[in-house]
């Protein structure tokens, strides 16, 4: 889709235009005018835009003024873009109008010059009843006024300032009786990425605000807040500054990841700084403290780092660009946090040669170590009864309940749910839909196989593949989904329609092939530049624009689908389609969205898995270790199907970014477990142990990434919002399955009984 669509802007231009409806009584003088000052500030836009990419990779051509070698008709056809970036600017005031003359026909613009109020009536008569502008530049009850603009074809990354330009010109004619909104799939990407760096100074600025409250309750001390902090923001700084080296732009899914650093890069810190305030806290000398803090959680944090990378290079192998680059990008953001823990940190802490960082030195337990031993308790056999059985008895049941919400998961994407109803750019959608026809767009490419697309057989044929699409009704609703399309059909009509006098009744293609060859012929000499719009200089390729009713991108597969089969029935293989433009572009995205799902799901359990084999050194442990990052996935996802959640553009990264940040409390909790089971030979003693020595720092980091992640349901972006809410419902799903369940594992598979004596011991000489 994405080199038929590059293909089509080479050969035609650009295949998504800014659409701006006008609303008010379009067939009077003042409304007229009005629309003749915006179609003129339209079409004189000029900022200053770079090429796209590809150009970069292509040797430059002389472009002719006409592919048909006309230096332009006289109405100027093609040139309302001259010394600007609009291709094309397309309204009631200049759409062209094919008229019978003596001896022949005149292709001019609709209102040159712009009618007498004398004139009005007629010309709106005329107009309504004509099926080729209603729908395309004027509303069927002549209450609503389209304008289309076509940019040339430039770097994706300028729309918002041509956005910004539409506006700017448009808002001095808006008011009322001339009811402007601007629209189309430009100006909606241009909505959606303003929402998104606004939400990002907005979302960061909370994020910090949350992060010092929380390191301000934990350790107390200025070194406690600044070190994580700082590291954090340097680790941001690296990886925005990898991103504009590798010129990945800024996205929807790309501006989380400095909020997402923020979570992530600090549990690194808060498992070496817990490490060295026990240390400090047991009396060992300062830099001893540093010194055992960085080898005892160096292994963990390590591997913890690793597997979040993997999780989030896992995305790399998508189909969706703007994914994998939020993949890259983050997994080169999570190597840089752990080299800027291990650099950064120990470096702060050697200003601190006193402070415990909020330790007690009475030995008694918090609230946080009794929420702790309270939940691995849970699975502790007591007065003979084997509670761990109990507990994985009932971890399977929900197992199950969520696999049958799985099941339930619907895919589904829409841009416009990303913006809050009272978006400009969502209500002329609406409007659209409601009073013009649709504010969808699509293009399909036709490409003869072996001769001329003038034969009178593909013109019939293209005929009934095009009443095919407008016949097309929306399963469900019986709506009609397609509601216009322009191709060479309405050239060949509405010049035969011209010979003939001007009747309706004439609006047919042409008898045959000699009617057609010399009405073709004719409207080519009159207006080649028009025609160049629609048909390649050599006649064998061409396309069909058609508008659609705003739906999620799903809803389009069908229609698209029955198109596909209209063409192969119509046209019998005498031509290759291609279908581009917005519509199929969206549909294809879901399309391979789930592929993409699972691939990089699948991907990274894999590398996750491995990873945990190799850091643990026992097979059995490894894949135990996985159990439990799968059920909080397996429980979100679920809860998404049973509560009608989509899977969608945002959402289908929770499953592998969870896995990457959900691992990292079952690597420690695990670590420190086998070190503890080692020397005890326990169970109990071990899982004490690994209690003791990343319980604490567990929880403090699944606070700090929840309340991180929660942060993003303050976005105006809902796409952002919903990942924020259930990437953060993972990780406390995470945390309680990491001390839950996951000891009710150890100890079904290793063995279960009374704690074993000189735990303390144990648990010291593990450290």
């Amino acid at each position: 889709e994405i080199r038929a669509l590059q293909d089509y802007r080479d050969t035609f231009g650009r295949a998504d235009p800014f659409i701006i409806l006008i609303k008010g009584d379009v067939f009077s003088v003042k409304f007229l005018e009005r629309l003749k000052a915006l179609h003129e500030a339209v079409s004189r836009i000029n900022v200053k835009v770079a090429p796209p990419p590809r150009f970069a990779k292509q040797p430059k051509k002389k472009v002719e003024k006409s592919e048909f070698d006309f230096e332009g008709d006289s109405e100027g056809w093609g040139d309302e873009g001259a010394g600007t970036i609009m291709a094309r600017v397309t309204s009631l005031i200049n759409v062209r109008q094919t008229k019978s003359v003596p001896g022949g026909i005149d292709v001019r613009k609709l209102m040159s010059p712009l009618p007498d109020a004398a004139d009005l009536p007629k010309l709106k008569a005329m107009v309504l009843k004509d099926r080729f502008l209603v729908g395309q530049v004027v509303g069927p009850k002549g209450r609503h006024a389209v304008l289309t603009a076509y940019t040339v074809d430039m770097y994706d990354g300028d729309i918002q300032k041509v956005t910004d330009d539409v506006l700017r010109v448009s808002e001095p004619l808006n008011g009322p009786g001339f009811e402007i909104y601007v629209t189309g799939p430009p100006a909606i990407a241009a909505q959606i990425n303003q929402m998104v760096i606004e939400d990002l100074s907005r979302l960061m600025l909370y994020s910090v605000i949350l992060l010092i409250i929380v390191l301000s309750w934990m350790f107390r001390h200025w070194i406690g807040l600044v070190g994580p902090i700082f590291v954090i923001f340097v680790s941001v700084v690296w990886t925005m500054a990898f991103m504009a080296l590798v010129g990945f732009p800024l996205s929807i899914l790309t501006s989380i990841l400095p909020a997402f650093l923020f979570c992530v890069g600090v549990g690194d810190s808060i498992h070496m700084l817990s490490i060295y305030r026990e240390r400090r806290k047991r009396g060992v000398e300062n830099r001893q403290a540093i010194i055992q803090a960085v080898s005892i959680t160096g292994p963990p944090v390590f591997y913890t780092s690793l597997t979040t990378m993997c999780g989030l290079f896992s995305l790399n192998f998508a189909s969706v660009k703007v994914i994998s680059e939020m993949g890259m990008a983050g997994g080169v953001g999570v190597i840089i946090a752990w080299i800027m823990s291990l650099v950064i940190l120990p470096i702060i802490l050697t200003l601190n040669p006193r402070s415990l960082l909020g330790a007690d030195r009475s030995h008694s337990t918090d609230r946080t170590d009794r929420f702790i031993g309270w939940c691995v308790g849970w699975s502790r056999t007591r007065a003979g009864t084997r509670r761990h059985v109990r507990v994985l008895a009932v971890g399977l049941v929900i197992a199950v309940c969520a696999t049958v919400g799985v099941t339930q998961l619907r895919v589904f994407h829409n841009d416009l749910d990303m913006l809050p109803d009272d978006a400009t750019v969502k209500i002329a959608v609406m409007e659209l839909d409601r009073n013009v026809g649709g504010g969808g767009t699509g293009e399909l490419v036709i490409t003869s196989r072996s001769g001329s697309l003038k034969k009178i057989e593909f013109l019939r044929g293209l005929d009934r593949v095009i009443a095919d699409m407008l016949a097309y009704r929306e399963p469900g609703t019986g709506q009609q989904l397609d509601t216009h399309a322009l191709s060479i059909v309405d050239v060949a009509k509405e010049t035969r329609r011209a010979f003939k006098g001007g009747q309706d009744a004439e609006y047919k293609l042409p008898v045959d092939q000699d009617e057609a060859n010399d009405f073709l012929f004719v409207f080519e000499n009159q207006s080649p530049a028009e025609l160049s719009r629609l048909m390649t200089i050599d006649w064998t390729k061409t396309h069909v624009t058609f508008l659609v009713r705003w739906r999620d991108a799903t809803a389009y597969k069908p229609l698209l689908d029955h198109i596909a089969q209209s063409v192969r029935t119509n046209l019998k293989g005498s031509v290759d389609m291609a279908g581009t433009g917005p519509v199929y572009v969206a549909t294809r995205l879901i399309t391979v969205m789930l592929r993409d799902l699972v691939v990089s799901f699948g991907t990274a359990f894999i590398l996750v898995a491995l990873l945990m084999v190799v850091m643990l050194r026992e097979v059995k442990l490894g894949l135990i270790a996985m159990l439990p990052n799968l059920f909080p996935i397996l429980i979100v996802m679920g809860v998404m199907g049973l509560t009608a959640i989509p899977l969608n553009l945002s959402t289908l990264l929770i499953a592998s970014i969870a896995l990457g940040i959900a691992v990292d409390d079952t690597v420690h909790f695990l670590h420190h477990f086998q070190s503890a089971y080692r020397m005890s030979g326990d169970c109990e003693t071990a899982i004490e142990a690994a209690k003791h020595h990343a319980g604490k720092a567990m929880v403090t980091t699944s606070i700090i990434l929840v309340t991180g992640f929660c942060v993003f349901c303050l976005s105006s972006n809902s796409a952002i919002a919903w990942l924020g809410l259930l990437t953060g419902i993972t990780i406390a799903a995470a945390l309680l399955t990491d001390l839950i369940i996951l000891p009710a594992f150890l100890r079904w598979i290793y063995g279960d009984g009374p704690t074993a004596t000189g735990t303390d011991t144990v648990i010291a000489a593990s450290a």
